[in-house]
């Protein structure tokens, strides 16, 4: 019977995957590779809801649905598009301000 080697170079071996999970050697390593660290949202938690809660009523009224949005899967990919992208364009003009 043949035997198979699925890292003829030693690769697996090589690496220490436990390390990946370290947040200090995932910052070098995003240094090393020029990767920026983004977070999901560019508000706080209690601004993002703020807006989230507020501009669901709106989008449900002005469309005129009596129905929840998370029902419909192509109408709330649509407004979490809207959504994210609004709340980017909040911070970015957040930082604006403050120059």
């Amino acid at each position: 019977m043949t035997k198979y080697n699925n890292d003829p170079f030693g690769f697996n071996k090589a690496i220490n995957f436990d390390k990946l999970d370290d947040p200090k050697v995932l910052s070098e390593l995003s240094k090393i590779f020029g990767i920026e660290e983004k977070t999901d949202y560019p508000l706080t938690d209690s601004e993002f809801m703020d807006i989230d809660d507020k501009l669901y009523i709106i989008i449900q009224k002005t469309l005129g649905i009596s129905y929840n949005i998370n029902e419909d899967k192509h109408l709330h990919n649509w407004y979490c598009d809207i959504r994210n992208k609004l709340c980017q364009q909040i911070q970015d003009k957040k930082l604006e301000l403050k120059k």
